[in-house]
């Protein structure tokens, strides 16, 4: 169960002041977000990340970070 520590406490300012050099990342790099996805495994309505990689003549070529 987690546990909510009110801002601005001493035992909030204690936690916190630990993990100072710690850093958050965050990606939208579809390898990264779909890593654990297959062609196989993807359905109708599903959401995936993906971007444009190329305009072509008769649509778009999308990235979706698939090996495959």
């Amino acid at each position: 169960m987690a546990a909510v520590t009110q801002m601005g406490t001493s035992d909030y300012n204690e936690k916190t002041s630990r993990n100072k050099n710690r850093k958050l990342q965050l990606s939208l790099d579809p390898v990264l977000i779909n890593r654990g996805l297959s062609k196989e495994s993807v359905t109708i309505g599903m959401f995936l990340q993906g971007f444009v990689q190329s305009v072509e003549s008769k649509g778009y070529m999308l990235n979706l970070g698939f090996k495959d």
